[in-house]
């Protein structure tokens, strides 16, 4: 429960400043959520909004799902101590809270389509593609296209310097990219390569081309370059001389000194190759030229000494030299230019397929929606003005990872004629904090967006912010409670030095690039711990340094640490150390503090042992998981991975792709060694490698392992041929007749038959193992249900799902699951643990280019006069070797703006990474100490950092901190605050001790027996078909036995003779659909235009010319919807949803249906279900009324399920002459009639 007298003054600011917008940065562990909820639960309060009146963006479904609890969990306590009006008022909003618009922007803009569905430009009934298969689609997609456009003579151009792998890389990188990829193309597709070199050219080329001209024209300038290359051309020793005359004469002689036959290209590249000779030998740069020495030439001819000296003074005292010394070359950019042009053009086409795939999928990808979702507001002024009426306030949460497209569609929102001038919006998040750059976050989008909130607010009349709550401080929620003082006070004192700090490489900015910009690199923000350690049993934070050399550690190692003898390979060192680190805390019997209660609304806390569930190990990237996890193991640690990578990867899930490859094709020698061998079987090598004894090499792989399994004398490993024989037979096939019913229930006998979990829990990971089982099930039955009947295509599915997921996260494993966690930070934003681990501090961040696999940059960049502007850059020929790519200039300058962006990130990612710590804090990192003792310690580089140490050692370590080190093996730094951070050398291995016995985890096998009975899946609808009318339709059974559907004759016939013998018949369902679809979007009756264009949607959908459609249809459309909204208009609900799904489980199987119309009231659900049925008869619609009281009997039931207090009423409205028929059951009469209306369908299908 959130409870407002229990907030901080900036919180109770936060909570109360609704009357304007409130941008607040809400620290690490400050309280973020419980403000947000409160400031929620306050507007209801005090303010006449309510829950529909109220729009509130999370970044994550958890967050959103946990926002929802807090204020339904607040709301149900308010109802509990109020009555009378307010106790209506408030169970109004109780009921109306799962209608609430608390969402992720995702899940807000799919719900704003979908109740705008008709003017959006969107699908009617979209479903929207998950990241992952978005991510294969968009594969599948590039692959296609090229396929199809292998004769464009684009792609042929193209595929002249990229290879075809490269580039399906590249353009489904883009696809990621989406709208910022799509202006891109749509800037460029249609320019010409000259207008590509002219941009770069005035934008981003450090050299002023007319200038050079100039110089190049000067007659002293020329005659120094030509005195020069004579210089080169007649000397040969000289040391940096001779260098700087030869290549200063290379330049000249590649572009001539013809200065009326040389284009801007070639006069900026001569400029900058004569420059560049200047300050260098060809190798390195040199800096300023009073340090070079012009004497002593060794025996250069005197005249040639005169020239050189002369000529080189000449051109530095004319020259902008050092301004100009680049290794720019335009002539790159003027190479790549067409391919540039053809590569925009192309991926235009291509993302018009994509877009075209997707509306035939009916399918909307996350980007979609948001672009959809601003599309509509623009172009529906009407639309714009009702929301923006119908929100009273708009809140935001982590806004620090949104994107400039997510400030857009606020902005639609809630501005009138200027930014935010409606004066409600609410933001909170943390620029220290954001880390999702490459999901397109940008850190300087809340900064940019606060300003201009504040900016809003100086054109109202509003009261000092002292006068809402005063506060010390600027507002800022800088509380935190979570960490304890030893743990957060280092961090204060760390980041104090690190943020707002830029690295010295990256100062200067190149042209194009500004210099002045540090909108990326927040402030720091000192937070002050809430929480005491009264017990004293924080370990605080610590440093461990391992020494990479052998010699280094020999010496400051003690005798018998199992470091020692390790060789100079830092992934080893790294992994072994943390996993002492952590074997050590659990078994010395560390303590962490648990909440007991609450005294005064504050938490109680007591000292209680530190589990291996509550340890978390953060890891900034997985590249080397594996290795951490057989050093936890090596120590019989336990663990779990979260959305670890590689699910397909894992040896458990090799196991069961070589499984199902073997039941479906044994001759597979190679699947069938290695299953063998796996968990499944578990025999040796040297049993397995036996059977190839005698069999001739060359066949190996056409079934000959198979052949000697069944000829061994081995008992066990015949007794594994003939389990895979059986499993074979129960897959169907050996004689094609399939004895199991699913194929995860295939593999749930296979899991019986093997022992298969069991062999898994004797491993560290085990619980982990049987997580990603359970997931491995559950995609089987998943793809069951989508009709995969045979192994092959099990097989099949398998073999893309491998191909496209090869990141794929391994499963989520239970919170309250044993063993240490593993997980990256990103993944545990938002989370906190009493004891943190972060190892890796000396990898070298990944800085590499994505797009493509390196042969592209792709950025936004800020320029003075088009503001944020999307540029690809890439890789063109090289102007003195055509056939070896270069990095074009926009690509450099694009590479220099990611990677100084980058380097400011992993600084907030470490931050976010400590700051998941509650009472213990462990950093682990190797570094160089090449003379084997700890002075000779590195000290990072903080001026061009590379990785984490580089940040750390240059504040952490020094001449004191390596004495200590040396001497002590520990050292206590002290920051402003003055509490220790201690750094210290790592601690030996020991096995951690086993409290008892390892017990395998369970695995739901829930196999059937063979003869077990089927199972019904039946729509609603179809049930007054299957019962009242004796089921005239179809029975289906699946391929397995197991699963009985029905088909009603008429749908089943709805194909046939009507629409063949009469082609202007608009079939019923679509009328009917469309009617539906026209109350849920509440279309006035008269506009016809809406109507056909809605119908003509669902006629596309249902394969349907639109040119059956006539105006008798759209009149008689109006006359059922006006039926339809009047019945509507008289019940006046004040709570009702339309088109709501519901699911009623019964004995033997379940129906399901979605209810056109919703009421809720306190005490009854009330159906309205509209029939569009061309009958007039009092007869008919008596026998009609029968016929669908059985789908109304379903509904009732799948809402007594949900809430068994309710009494339930139906009315079937029969538009054609708005007759309505009601039902009604009390909750008594509903418990009942669950069993009559199992019995009806089990007696009709004949399994009762």
């Amino acid at each position: 429960m959130v409870d407002f007298e229990q907030l901080e003054d900036a919180q109770r600011r936060a909570v109360l400043a609704y009357d304007r917008n409130y941008a607040v940065t809400a620290g690490a562990g400050s309280g973020k959520t419980t403000t947000f909820a409160a400031r929620y639960l306050q507007l209801l309060e005090r303010t006449e909004t309510d829950p529909h009146s109220i729009a509130a963006i999370t970044f994550t479904e958890s967050g959103a799902m946990e926002l929802q609890e807090r204020v339904r969990e607040s709301v149900s306590n308010r109802l509990a101590t109020v009555d009378g009006e307010t106790y209506e008022e408030w169970r109004e909003y109780h009921d109306t809270l799962p209608e609430a618009y608390i969402h992720t922007i995702h899940g807000f803009c799919a719900r704003l389509l979908r109740e705008y569905a008709l003017e959006a430009d969107v699908p009617v009934g979209f479903d929207v593609i998950e990241e992952t298969a978005a991510t294969g689609q968009q594969q599948d997609t590039v692959e296609r296209f090229i396929d199809q456009h292998l004769e464009d003579d684009r792609l042929e151009l193209l595929t002249d310097i990229y290879y075809r792998d490269r580039l399906e890389e590249l353009l489904a990188d883009l696809l990621r990219e989406h709208h910022q990829a799509r202006n891109w193309a749509d800037t460029w597709a249609d320019a010409t390569p000259g207008d590509y070199v002219e941009y770069v050219g005035e934008r981003y080329c450090a050299i002023d081309i007319d200038a050079a001209r100039r110089h190049l024209e000067n007659d002293e300038i020329r005659t120094a370059l030509e005195d020069i290359c004579q210089v080169a051309s007649s000397e040969s020793a000289g040391s940096e001389r001779i260098g700087i005359a030869q290549n200063v004469a290379s330049g000249v002689e590649a572009y001539g000194l013809n200065i009326e036959a040389m284009d801007d290209i070639a006069i900026h590249d001569a400029m900058a190759t004569i420059c560049e000779a200047l300050t260098s030998d060809g190798t390195a740069y040199r800096g300023s030229f009073d340090a070079w020495s012009y004497s002593g030439h060794d025996d250069w001819d005197d005249e040639n000494v005169r020239r050189y000296e002369e000529g080189t003074a000449t051109l530095v005292e004319r020259l902008p030299v050092e301004s100009w010394a680049t290794s720019d070359r335009l002539g790159v950019d003027h190479n790549a230019a067409q391919y540039y042009v053809a590569l925009a053009s192309l991926y235009q086409d291509l993302h018009d397929t994509y877009q075209q795939r997707k509306r035939r999928e009916t399918a909307l990808d996350f980007a979609d929606l948001i672009d959809a979702a601003i599309d509509l507001l623009e172009s529906n002024e009407a639309i714009r003005d009702s929301l923006r009426d119908s929100f009273d306030y708009v809140m935001l949460d982590e806004v620090q990872d949104t994107d400039p497209r997510q400030w857009e569609l606020v902005q639609l929102l809630t501005s009138l004629d200027d930014d935010y001038d409606t004066c409600n919006v609410f933001v909170v998040g943390d620029e220290k904090q954001s880390i999702f750059r490459f999901r397109g976050a940008d850190v300087a989008q809340f900064s940019r967006e606060r300003q201009r909130l504040e900016t809003a607010n100086e054109t109202q009349e509003l009261s000092p912010l002292e006068d809402i709550h005063p506060v010390d401080g600027d507002g800022g929620l800088d509380r935190n409670f979570r960490s304890v003082p030893a743990v957060l006070e280092p961090i204060n004192d760390l980041f104090d030095e690190l943020f707002g700090v830029i690295p010295s490489a990256y100062h200067d900015a190149p042209t194009g690039i500004r210099s002045d910009d540090t909108s990326f690199e927040p402030s720091a923000q000192r937070l002050t711990p809430d929480r005491d350690d009264s017990a004293g049993l924080s370990t605080g934070a610590s440093f461990v340094v391992v020494p990479e050399e052998a010699d280094t550690r020999e010496n400051v190692l003690p005798d018998g640490h199992t470091l020692r003898d390790l060789p100079a390979d830092d992934t080893e060192l790294d992994t072994r150390a943390l996993a002492a680190e952590v074997a050590a805390v659990l078994d010395d019997d560390t303590q962490r503090y648990e909440t007991v209660g609450f005294e005064d609304g504050e938490p109680v806390e007591e000292p209680t042992s530190l589990e291996p569930s509550d340890v978390a190990i953060l890891l900034r990237k997985r590249t080397h998981l594996k290795e951490y996890e057989r050093a936890l193991a090596a120590l019989n640690i336990p663990y779990t991975v979260a959305s670890g990578i590689g699910f397909y990867e894992s040896t458990e899930i090799v196991a069961l792709r070589n499984l199902f490859q073997v039941l479906s094709d044994p001759s597979d020698d190679l699947a069938l060694y290695s299953l063998l061998r796996s968990p499944l079987f578990g025999f040796e090598d040297s049993r397995v490698v036996s059977l190839w004894t005698g069999i001739d090499r060359d066949h190996i792989g056409d079934g000959e392992l198979w052949d000697a399994l069944a000829s061994t004398d081995d008992d066990q490993l015949t007794a594994a041929q003939e389990n895979i024989q059986r499993w074979r037979a129960l897959a169907g096939v050996t004689d094609g007749a399939t004895v199991v019913e699913t194929w995860d229930a295939l593999l749930g006998r296979i899991i019986a038959d093997t022992g298969f979990i069991a062999s898994l829990a004797t491993d560290e990971r085990g619980q982990q193992a049987v997580a990603n089982v359970e997931k491995f099930r559950a995609r089987l039955r998943g793809w069951s249900e989508d009709g995969l009947q045979t192994l092959p295509a099990v097989v099949g599915r398998i073999e893309r799902e491998v191909e496209l997921s090869t990141r794929e996260g391994e499963a989520e494993v239970a919170e309250d699951a044993d063993g240490v966690r593993i997980m990256t930070i990103h993944d545990a934003k938002g989370q906190e643990f009493p004891a943190v681990f972060v190892p890796g501090l000396s990898k070298d961040f990944n800085l590499k280019v994505g797009y493509g696999e390196g042969i592209a940059e792709f950025e936004t960049i800020e320029n003075p006069d088009d503001g944020p502007t999307p540029l690809l850059g890439i890789r063109g020929p090289g102007v003195e070797d055509g056939f070896a790519q270069e990095d074009t200039i926009l690509k450099r300058r694009l590479k220099f703006a990611r990677k100084r962006e980058a380097i400011a990130e992993e600084k907030r990612i470490l931050y976010v990474a400590m700051t998941r710590a509650r009472d213990h804090l462990y950093l682990v990192g190797t570094a160089s100490a090449d003379d084997g003792a700890m002075a000779s310690l590195e000290t990072g580089d903080a001026d061009d950092p590379s990785n984490w140490y580089d940040f750390l050692g240059s504040l952490l370590i020094d001449d004191t901190s390596k004495d200590a080190l040396d001497a002590n093996g520990e050292f206590a730094w002290h920051g402003e605050s003055e509490v220790p951070l201690t750094i210290r050398l790592p601690r030996t291995e020991h096995q951690l001790t086993s409290k008892e016995d390892r017990e395998a985890p369970t695995l739901s096998i829930d196999i059937p027996e063979l003869e077990s009975e089927p199972e019904y899946s039946i729509p609603a609808s179809y049930l007054g078909s299957l019962i009242q009318d004796g089921a005239p339709g179809d029975v289906v059974v699946d391929h397995s036995g197991r699963h009985v559907s029905y088909v009603p004759a008429d749908e089943r016939d709805e194909e046939g003779s009507k629409e063949e013998s009469s082609p202007e018949y608009l079939p019923r369902g679509v009328f009917g659909s469309t009617l539906h679809k026209a109350v849920e979007l509440e279309i006035e009756p008269d506009n016809a235009e809406k109507l056909r264009e809605l119908l003509e949607q669902f006629a596309v959908q249902a394969d349907v010319s639109a040119d059956r459609i006539d105006e008798s249809d759209i009149s008689e459309l109006q006359r059922h919807l006006r039926v339809a909204r009047d019945y509507l208009d008289d019940l006046d609900a004040p709570i009702a949803t339309d088109e709501r799904r519901v699911h009623a489980t019964l004995e033997d199987g379940e129906t399901y249906g979605d209810i056109d119309h919703l009421i809720v009231s306190d005490d009854a659900y009330h159906i309205v279900d509209y029939k569009t049925n061309k009958i007039t008869d009092e007869a008919s619609l008596d026998e009609k009324a029968q016929h669908y009281k059985w789908q109304m009997l379903a509904y009732a039931v799948a809402l007594h399920q949900n809430d068994s207090t309710r009494d339930v009423k139906a009315t079937l409205l029969f538009t054609e002459v708005g007759d309505a028929r009601p039902f009604s059951w009390t909750p008594e009469e509903l418990y009942r009639q669950q069993s009559v209306l199992n019995n009806g369908i089990c007696e009709l299908l004949d399994f009762a």
